[in-house]
């Protein structure tokens, strides 16, 4: 299982810690370090920065994340995250977190139970071919990837001569 492009979101911990560089943009080192306290070790981070641009669209963290890069997943802190969105979770229903917008759109993200007991989210990119039907009126009811999507999908569309309608 790779959990390079995973989201884990982790009951336990108080910070996010994400260890793929790729995720994050605006990385600078902290002036005051963050002692992390896991599996009976203890290390500081000074790396910090934001998730990147095709990530701010979901329901994730907006502030500060730390990086650290020698982790083995990309780590949410479910706090945390209660104190920015709707956390929904019945596992009556569904054994998943479900994460609210904040917007009133009803958008969310879920976080899914692996067979490895993890609640993930999968934010990879992937060789799987995806297929989004747009509304040029409706664009701004997604988000700025799946905008960027269509349009990539719509430019070679037209340049194998099957014009769509925007």
């Amino acid at each position: 299982m790779c959990l390079k492009n995973s989201l884990v979101l982790d009951s336990g911990a108080t910070v996010h810690l994400i260890s793929n560089p790729e995720m994050m943009q605006k990385l600078h080192h902290k002036n005051n370090s963050t002692t992390i306290h896991c599996g009976g070790k203890s290390w500081r981070h000074t790396k910090t920065g934001e998730l990147c641009d095709d990530l701010k669209e979901l329901p994730l963290p907006q502030g500060k994340v730390l990086l650290a890069k020698d982790g083995i997943a990309n780590l949410l802190s479910l706090a945390e995250l209660t104190k920015l969105y709707q956390v929904y979770f019945d596992s009556a229903v569904e054994n998943a977190f479900y994460v609210f917008k904040d917007d009133g759109s009803g958008s969310y993200i879920k976080f899914e139970r692996r067979k490895n007991g993890l609640y993930m989210l999968d934010v990879d990119d992937g060789p799987d071919p995806i297929n989004l039907l747009t509304v040029k009126g409706e664009m701004e009811r997604f988000s700025d990837t799946d905008v960027k999507r269509a349009k990539l999908a719509r430019c070679i569309q037209e340049c194998l001569c099957f014009p769509s309608d925007q």
